[in-house]
């Protein structure tokens, strides 16, 4: 764990802003899609993180500003994931009427722990489309000193139970928090 935790946010107009919190360096978390493009990713990126976990979130008011996770080369973004040894990267995947996650990124022990603690809390998991296995080294999940972390897609109709239901998400963010551990 750092000793020290700094907040840095940046807005640029009214199109997105950027906040970036260092802590621990062994994890970040970031919702590179947050605000307007996949809903409720940064809300859960930042109760994931809390106090003991670096945190990356790109809030962004429109859409149209989506960058792939194999472009994305924020500077900020890819210098906190430089300084971590691994990135948990959340995302939405598009699916509004069924309830599931998918788990890809290089970090195979990290995406089994996942899955198992996933599975055995009621949820259920999928094997991630190729388009969203996160497998290439220039995802920003995998990007940390590792070479090797986790992308979280949780589809759509997921993520609105989450908003529309406090409980549901705590318990998303305590079962994503005991995998960090």
């Amino acid at each position: 764990m750092s000793s020290y935790v700094s907040d840095v946010i940046k807005a640029h107009g009214s199109d997105y802003v950027i906040t970036v919190k260092r802590a621990s360096f062994c994890f970040g978390i970031f919702a590179v899609h947050g605000g307007v493009i996949d809903l409720g990713t940064d809300t859960l990126a930042r109760e994931i993180a809390g106090n003991e976990h670096s945190l990356y979130i790109f809030n962004a008011a429109a859409s149209a500003l989506r960058v792939p996770s194999t472009k994305f080369d924020e500077p900020d973004a890819l210098k906190l994931a430089s300084e971590v040894d691994t990135v948990i990267s959340l995302h939405g995947e598009r699916n509004r009427e069924t309830e599931y996650i998918m788990l890809g990124g290089l970090d195979e022990e990290m995406k089994h722990n996942a899955k198992h603690y996933l599975t055995r809390n009621g949820y259920r998991v999928l094997d991630p489309r190729e388009e969203l296995a996160g497998k290439e080294q220039e995802n920003i999940c995998n990007r940390g000193r590792t070479g090797r972390g986790v992308q979280i897609e949780i589809s759509r109709a997921l993520r609105k139970r989450m908003y529309e239901d406090t409980r549901a998400r705590e318990k998303f963010v305590h079962v994503i928090r005991s995998v960090l551990t």
